[in-house]
């Protein structure tokens, strides 16, 4: 009998014990059900490539020169990766050409997806190069809008967009009013033919918390754009000039809670660098949190 009982004292213990092993495991993410998992997400975003401008020597010498840095970023860093890039717009510079080019050095950048919009210089004759995209994806909870100037040529700087395409936009805005929004231009906000229509919405409705932009090869960082209260980040591209910039957005989704970090990178020296700011700072990085469902 003083077995017995032994036996199952014995038992009982090892049954407490493995419940709060169980517990344990599942409470710091380990386990499927785990609160704790973390799911990271790495975007690499640039701008204005050019490929073809008249006085670069190599036609897409900028362009391979930013695609160099990632790959060679993503195999000198452990464990990471990265999972999207997005260009925005004057990718090709008003000659048809050199759409092959462009896509096959796209094809060489060591990324999962990669986007693109269209800008003012992205067409010849009249007519666009690539297709318009404009188009909305999830990530990690967020909501990625992507926005594309629909004519234009190189006397043309303002994004112009079309009844069609504004409609789609002030849907997706709509829709997706409970999630953070991350939204991708070639001109600025300012700079749009729809603005005066669109900004209202924002304002009211639209959940926008970044707009990523291109098209002035400056750098234009404003933390917080009154009164519609989101950031933006103007790249100050990839070009003839020889900027060679690009901007990487880390992403890291813990339960309900996204934190987001955006970091600056000059491609030619392979640094982070700091950027100024519209305030007159000098900033090393971007760093938030939202909320997603």
């Amino acid at each position: 009998m003083p077995n017995s009982r032994k036996i199952i004292g014995i038992t009982i213990v090892v049954i407490i014990v493995a419940a709060f092993a169980v517990a344990y495991l599942f409470s710091s993410g380990g386990g499927k059900g785990g609160t704790q998992q973390v799911e990271t997400q790495v975007w690499w975003i640039a701008s204005d490539p050019h490929v073809g401008h008249s006085t670069m020597q190599i036609p897409d010498e900028a362009l391979q020169v930013g695609i160099k840095d990632v790959n060679e970023y993503v195999e000198n860093t452990e464990n990471i990766k990265v999972d999207h890039a997005a260009i925005l717009g004057d990718l090709i510079h008003e000659s048809s050409q050199y759409r092959g080019m462009l896509f096959q050095d796209m094809g060489n950048l060591k990324v999962e997806n990669w986007y693109y919009v269209l800008g003012n210089h992205d067409f010849s004759g009249g007519e666009n190069i690539l297709p318009v995209f404009y188009s909305g994806i999830d990530v990690v909870g967020i909501r990625f809008v992507f926005i594309s100037t629909e004519a234009g040529g190189g006397s043309v700087s303002d994004g112009v967009m079309g009844e069609n395409q504004f409609n789609w936009l002030r849907t997706e805005l709509e829709t997706h009013k409970n999630q953070p929004i991350f939204l991708f231009s070639h001109q600025p906000y300012r700079d749009w033919n729809v603005w005066d229509n669109l900004a209202p919405l924002i304002q009211s409705e639209a959940n926008v918390n970044v707009w990523f932009c291109g098209h002035i090869h400056e750098w234009i960082i404003n933390e917080n754009v009154k009164p519609y209260n989101f950031i933006e980040v103007c790249d100050r591209s990839l070009d003839w000039a020889g900027h060679y910039n690009g901007v990487f957005m880390f992403l890291q989704r813990k339960g309900d809670t996204v934190n987001v970090t955006i970091k600056f990178r000059n491609h030619h020296s392979h640094t982070w660098i700091s950027v100024p700011t519209v305030d007159n700072r000098t900033i090393e990085n971007i760093s938030f949190s939202v909320k997603v469902a």
